[in-house]
């Protein structure tokens, strides 16, 4: 049985299931389609009331995860030459929040996509509608695609709007066999991209790194010369403060001994021969 993946706000839904770039080929996804079973109604309805019932928390949870080059979707006016100016809106997957519980033949996993969404200089001015691809996959921890599907995500922006938050609720439900640790499995979240828009995260991820690496590598020099570098001269020993003598104007000053007019002459000494 596959793992079953639908969006909290509904109870029907359709799967589909597509590569992680959507370059994959017309064939590959009619091979994909015809290989699904869709749930019917009542069995649905069955599954969620029996969990509800059942369900227990249980720390051994899949693991979810962004993938780092499909958080981002940019819509450009030439996508073949991607610019800010010429940038219409961007849609960002900055958050993830989990919590997963589990019966006896399922781990059930209600997901939060937080995102925030801004309007790039191409697309300010009236009210617009954008919509964004994004897909929830379940794989293996070898990277095995159990199962993938593809949903959109719809933000109107009035005039004069920047900026939006959005949050996208979903409900991942993977089937367990008797015994089977559900932190086996990994639950992949990303916006289903175009191969240039593709090609324009992967360059921005790389020029991120560059400046990252030289910011690290200044922060390292820095570092290294404050080492290296010779202990600052000491300042030299504060001169004495004399303060000056300052008379009163009724002082009388000390009078000066007049020099002498006298001429003393000794007595003669008397030489015996």
């Amino acid at each position: 049985m596959k793992p079953k993946i639908k969006p909290a706000r509904s109870l029907l839904f359709t799967l589909a299931l597509f590569a992680l770039c959507s370059c994959q080929t017309v064939e590959g996804v009619k091979r994909d389609i015809q290989d699904i079973q869709l749930p019917t109604a009542s069995s649905l309805s069955a599954a969620s009331s029996a969990s509800n019932k059942q369900l227990v928390y249980t720390g051994d949870c899949p693991q979810i995860e962004a993938v780092g080059e499909l958080r981002a979707m940019s819509q450009f006016i030439n996508p073949n030459r991607p610019t800010d100016s010429g940038l219409v809106s961007r849609l960002d997957i900055t958050d993830l929040q989990s919590i997963c519980s589990a019966d006896v033949n399922n781990v059930t996993v209600d997901i939060n996509i937080l995102m925030n969404g801004t309007i790039g200089e191409a697309g300010r001015g009236a009210k617009a509608s954008y919509t964004y691809p994004f897909f929830v996959a379940v794989t293996t921890n070898k990277g095995e695609i159990l199962a993938k599907e593809v949903f959109t995500a719809a933000l109107t922006y009035a005039p004069g709007q920047m900026t939006q938050s959005y949050t996208e609720k979903m409900r991942p439900v993977i089937p367990l066999k008797n015994g089977e640790n559900a932190n086996k499995y990994k639950i992949l979240i990303g916006f289903q991209l175009a191969p240039d828009q593709l090609a324009y995260n992967r360059q921005k991820m790389a020029e991120q790194e560059m400046i990252e690496e030289a910011t690290r590598r200044a922060a390292e020099l820095a570092a290294e010369q404050a080492a290296i570098a010779p202990p600052p001269p000491s300042a030299p020993p504060a001169s004495p403060i004399i303060s000056p003598i300052v008379l009163s104007p009724d002082a009388t000053p000390a009078p000066t001994a007049a020099p002498s007019d006298k001429i003393y002459i000794g007595r003669p000494l008397d030489i015996t021969p």
